[in-house]
């Protein structure tokens, strides 16, 4: 009985666990932008965090070397209301990251490199988020940071919510989804040996 009610808890506490989507590539132009959309079913926190240029471990506990670009972040509404942005999460990591807390909708985060801020965008105005005219441009060459030094093209971009839905309902992982689905088959074997 003992392990029957550990694995109600353990399934229990897992469908709480937040989705992900995660995005991973390679500019081949400092001023390129990675535009990731997705959807949020119902008022939550979203959680969307880079991890190129200081590396580090997914939730899918795929580790990715430092080594890429300065990023900045950016969250736009689908209608292009700008919501959010960042351009360091922390003052050792050039990595970008932003928690916001959002309503059932449609949105859009956009990738680029260190320096290619919105021209004159203030938060809460609606912009054409594809028009090149609204972005400033990195001003870097071949992906050098603001100390000089050489990085590569690569990102990663991470978005995590427990409200999560993509496009592309395939790059949504769940774990917690396959431990439950696990686990509700394993129960009738657990009870009779119980």
């Amino acid at each position: 009985m003992k392990l029957f009610s550990l694995l109600f808890l353990l399934a229990f506490s897992s469908c709480s666990s937040a989705a992900f989507i995660t995005f991973t590539g390679t500019f081949v132009d400092d001023d390129e932008r990675f535009y990731m959309p997705f959807t949020v079913t119902d008022t939550t926190d979203v959680t969307i965090t880079s991890f190129g240029y200081s590396g580090g471990d997914l939730l899918d506990n795929t580790f990715i070397p430092e080594g890429g670009f300065d990023t900045v972040l950016f969250l736009f509404s689908s209608i292009g209301e700008f919501i959010n942005s960042n351009d360091d999460r922390s003052l050792t990591s050039f990595d970008a990251e932003i928690i916001d807390t959002l309503t059932a909708g449609s949105y859009v985060a956009v990738l680029v490199q260190y320096n290619n801020f919105l021209n004159g965008a203030a938060q809460g105005s609606t912009v054409d988020i594809n028009g090149d005219s609204l972005w400033a441009g990195s001003g870097a060459i071949n992906f050098e940071d603001i100390t000089g030094s050489d990085r590569t093209g690569n990102y990663a971009v991470q978005i995590s919510s427990d409200r999560l839905v993509a496009d592309d309902a395939e790059k949504v992982s769940a774990p917690s989804t396959l431990l439950l689905f696990s686990l509700v088959l394993l129960l009738p074997a657990l009870r009779r040996k119980l």
